[in-house]
């Protein structure tokens, strides 16, 4: 006589293990009408939040240093207002630009022409040695003002991606 075939209930697939997001929070408030320096850096001052293991921020500092080697993904954004001469403004014809660097060398920039108020970019950094130390810096090749009336003057996030 053959052996009854056993059967057993199903049972649910094994999930496949997602990928958490983490990152870092940066923001820029009380600077509204402040000037920014050319080659300056932004000093963030407060941390929203940050979740990422090995990077790190001192508020006001501008120094980002990444502890861990990995692929981050960093989108920013700065609000600017109209000024007097010496400062470059959101409606001068010469427009203001930013970048991201790291260790000192730029990796990505952004420029935005005379009219814009608010300038943003995006770089996805690979970082291999570490520590490395990101900023924020303006590259205009004049000062900066500042947006008035906003709760923020500027913005980062980092993601890890890899």
């Amino acid at each position: 006589m053959p052996l009854p075939i056993p059967v057993f209930p199903p049972q649910p697939p094994t999930p496949t293990p997602q990928p958490r997001l983490r990152g870092m929070e940066l923001l820029l408030t009380n600077s509204a009408g402040d000037a920014l320096q050319n080659e300056g850096v932004v000093p963030f001052t407060t941390i929203v939040s940050n979740n990422l293991q090995g990077v790190t921020y001192v508020p006001d500092s501008g120094n980002i240093t990444i502890g861990r080697a990995g692929t981050y993904l960093i989108n920013w954004w700065v609000a600017l207002s109209e000024g007097d001469d010496s400062v470059a403004t959101a409606g001068e014809d010469e427009g203001v630009a930013f970048s991201i660097t790291v260790n000192g060398v730029t990796v990505s920039s952004a420029y935005a022409g005379g009219g814009t108020e608010q300038i943003s970019g995006s770089s996805l950094v690979i970082i291999g040695s570490v520590p490395t130390t990101v900023r924020l810096v303006n590259e205009s090749g004049c000062k900066v003002q500042f947006a008035e009336g906003t709760i923020g003057q500027a913005g980062m996030t980092i993601t890890t991606v890899a």
